[in-house]
Parts: structure tokens; sequence; C-alpha cells
């Protein structure tokens, strides 16, 4: 008997260029919605970042993260952040360990360190940055445990923090799971919940 293989998970972010961008930083590298950049933005590599965060929640595992302008293309490895909520925002960093407010971490590479020609490159008028994320070991996935006192049917007293958590999770676990489905149909979520 074989068993058919999920295929890889990949998310395309797009973002144009800046005159400012340095790519400096040792630890992080950076792609913000923002259309402008200071001149502390030293992990920044794109600015008006256009991308679906569903995709970005998807991945699981060990990336490739491939950054391409022109026929330029740079690489980064990293593990996908378990952490990672739909409004953070798309930071890569060097740091071992999963933080909040990043979408990757155990990067092998900061900004610094990428291909100095494709950073170049960013800083020239009409510049296109595209970034793929794409799953290459799932075998390296780690999860989240988030535990939640919900309110029964009350789901407009949930706080904007556990609605997002409610919309990105896997599997829910509850006492009541019943109760608990019909408030998540009432918020337009279709979450597999399960009697504890």
């Amino acid at each position: 008997m074989s068993t058919k293989k999920a295929s890889p998970q990949q998310a395309l972010v797009h973002c144009q260029g800046h005159e400012k961008i340095r790519a400096s930083h040792h630890k992080t590298l950076e792609f913000t919605q923002d259309n402008d950049l200071s001149e502390r933005g030293t992990c920044l590599l794109g600015i008006s970042a256009s991308y679906d965060p569903n995709e970005l929640l998807r991945l699981r595992g060990r990336l490739r993260i491939q950054l391409k302008v022109g026929d330029l293309i740079d690489e980064v490895e990293a593990l996908a952040n378990p952490l990672y909520l739909p409004t953070d925002p798309l930071i890569i960093r060097k740091a071992s360990y999963p933080q909040r407010r990043s979408v990757a971490f155990a990067a092998d590479k900061g900004a610094k360190a990428i291909s100095r020609e494709l950073v170049t490159a960013l800083t020239q008028p009409n510049a296109a940055l595209t970034v793929s994320f794409r799953e290459v070991d799932t075998s390296l996935a780690q999860g989240v445990l988030y535990i939640l006192a919900l309110p029964f049917f009350l789901s407009e007293d949930y706080s904007p923090r556990t609605k997002e958590i409610l919309e990105i999770a896997d599997v829910l676990v509850a006492h009541d799971w019943q109760d608990i489905r019909l408030t998540l149909q009432g918020l337009g979520l279709n979450t597999k919940v399960y009697d504890c």
C-alpha cells in the first residue's frame, strides 16, 4: 500500500526595492508592507510587501526562502515559526528559538549575508523583489499549545487576540465541545473541535 505524500506548501511575497536599502543587519531580515524606509531599517530588503498571510500560516518545518530580483537569486534556510500570526511582520531571525513577531527563525543568514549584487539591484528605481517560501523538510515542524478561557456563547466578548488564535488553530480541544463548535460557526470558523 502506498501513501500519497502531501505537496510542499509554498508562499509568495512581492515587494519593491528602495534607494535606502542597506541590508546590514547581522541577525534578521525583513520585508515590510510600509511604502517607505528610514535609515534605521537595516534589516529591510523590501517595501510595499503584498502576500496572503494564510499561505504563510500553512508553512511547517524547514523552509527554503528564495529572494529574486531579475536574474539575481539568493537563498536563506530557516524554520517556520509556529508562533507566527497573520498580523505579525515578515521578519526572519537567526535566533535558534521561535519568538513572536516573526515568520521564521533559525535562519542561516541575516540581511548582511545576502548577496551584495542583489542588494545593490534592490536600490535601483523600479526594483521588484519576489520572495518565495517553500517547505523542504516538514519533519522539523513545531507546534504551539494555546490555553484559552472562553465565555459561553459570547463571541462578542472575545478579545481580538483570542479571535486571532481561534482563526489560526488547526485543532481545538474543549470541555463543552458542542457549545464551542456553535460559537465558532457563529464566527465563521470551521476548525476541528474535539471533546476532552
